[in-house]
């Protein structure tokens, strides 16, 4: 839990074998910008006290290439980088509760992303890339518990391919990126009771909400110029 490992200044690293971690294993640590390039070969376990964190400092293009990830900690991919799952075709479906998810970069595993087949939500997932993204659950609801948060971010467009039951946070412009995001759910998007959905959080974004059907026993909060259909 107080180790550090670093890739900096346009290296090259591959890690023959599994990583399992509990400290901070990053690129870009001391910001000497370039292109790093971290390989595992095998599997990256995150512990609950880990963090990964590739492109520190959101100004590089660095890379991390693993065969699969198992995340119960904190996961950052920054602007401009890269987290391929090599040998994990179905990548992330389940987010533990106490782990995060961060994509202000790219995430794939394969040519698909790495949460397009996301089932449920226990941490926190936060979409935060200005890209588009299609999640499609393996059961055809995307589940957020009491202890999930799952947020649309900095101008990303989010494409929930089947129903949304949710008893914790969903919502858009969390982090404060401003822009304009939108979530789609095309079918049945369930606000539960203690649930909370709010659309544009902190008044500033023209974001959009459109669903399929609204059933709602929760908190709907549409903000100042966003819109929910």
């Amino acid at each position: 839990s107080t180790g550090v490992f670093d890739v900096d200044r346009t290296s090259t690293v591959t890690i023959s074998g599994v990583v399992n971690n509990s400290g901070l294993l990053e690129t870009n640590r001391n910001n000497y910008v370039g292109s790093n390039l971290l390989s595992v070969t095998g599997a990256l376990t995150n512990n609950a006290s880990g963090t990964v964190l590739v492109g520190n400092n959101n100004n590089t293009t660095d890379v991390m290439n693993v065969a699969s990830l198992a995340n119960s900690g904190v996961v950052y991919v920054e602007e401009g980088a890269t987290i391929n799952l090599t040998s994990q075709p179905n990548g992330i479906t389940d987010a533990v509760a106490g782990s995060q998810l961060n994509i202000l970069g790219t995430f794939k595993a394969g040519a698909a992303s790495g949460v397009a087949k996301l089932g449920s939500v226990e941490g926190v997932v936060q979409l935060e890339n200005n890209q588009t993204t299609t999640i499609t659950p393996g059961s055809g609801t995307l589940t957020i518990s009491s202890t999930g948060v799952f947020d649309v971010d900095r101008s990303s467009n989010v494409t929930i391919s089947g129903a949304v039951n949710n008893s914790g946070l969903l919502e858009t412009n969390r982090n404060n990126y401003v822009g304009s995001n939108i979530l789609t759910v095309t079918g049945a998007l369930t606000n539960n009771a203690g649930a909370t959905i709010v659309v544009g959080n902190n008044n500033n974004t023209t974001d959009t909400l459109n669903t399929g059907t609204l059933a709602n026993t929760g908190t709907v909060d549409v903000g100042e110029n966003t819109t929910l259909n």
